[in-house]
């Protein structure tokens, strides 16, 4: 029967951990706690398939004046998974077919997600038929991505393209979180996160001219 495994030793546990995601996690909770987003690290969802509680990396969110109102903030929000490569990611793109009808197929997270129809009072649009993402949003100009992979070397010296599944369980968990992100179980900020979030966002003048999207709230 094998003994119990040697304590690593400093050297091997520093090689380890820059190697790891951790160390990039935290310097990116670092940074967007000095943005003046609101960060829960190790933030849960639920996982489709099993229904038990899963955590990924980092949630965080932000607060931007949209009304004259106490409530009229829209609140940006961010789902964020951390993978430190070894090796570069490559994108693989092609020209799209009908590249105005991506607009459909861009993810979003935060609040709002729906606006009333100036058009039609009993009905909504989405934020992509809002703010017509047909007209700027990257996902609807130029080429997209179809594939993605990465590279290691062989042994006998050559390099490879291939699938990390770090990256794939990545992408995966980034959709699930963001499909209970869209049933709202993520994106409503209960009444004191979101005040603790607007006063940080105001500190570091997240909170001043509206963006583009607020004026049209307005």
């Amino acid at each position: 029967m094998p003994g119990p495994d040697p304590l690593i030793s400093p050297a091997d546990a520093k090689d380890a951990l820059l190697r790891s995601g951790y160390l990039l996690e935290s310097r990116i909770e670092s940074a967007l706690r000095r943005a003046g987003f609101y960060v829960q690290a190790n933030a849960s969802y639920q996982d489709p398939l099993t229904t038990k509680s899963r955590e990924f990396d980092l949630y965080a969110m932000s607060a931007e004046k949209a009304g004259p109102g106490e409530i009229d903030y829209i609140f940006l929000v961010l789902l964020i998974e951390c993978v430190n490569n070894p090796q570069p990611l490559a994108l693989l793109t092609k020209e799209p077919q009908a590249a105005f009808l991506h607009q459909h197929e861009v993810r979003v997270s935060g609040l709002p997600v729906k606006f009333p129809n100036p058009k039609d009072a009993e009905s909504w649009l989405s934020m992509a038929e809002f703010l017509e993402f047909e007209k700027f949003h990257h996902y609807c100009k130029g080429r997209i991505a179809t594939q993605y992979c990465t590279f290691q070397k062989k042994k006998d010296g050559q390099w490879m393209a291939w699938h990390d599944e770090e990256h794939f369980d990545a992408f995966k968990k980034l959709c699930d979180v963001l499909d209970y992100s869209e049933r709202g179980a993520l994106t409503a900020p209960n009444r004191s996160t979101w005040r603790s979030t607007i006063r940080s966002s105001s500190s570091k003048g997240n909170c001043g001219t509206p963006a583009p999207q607020q004026r049209a709230l307005r």
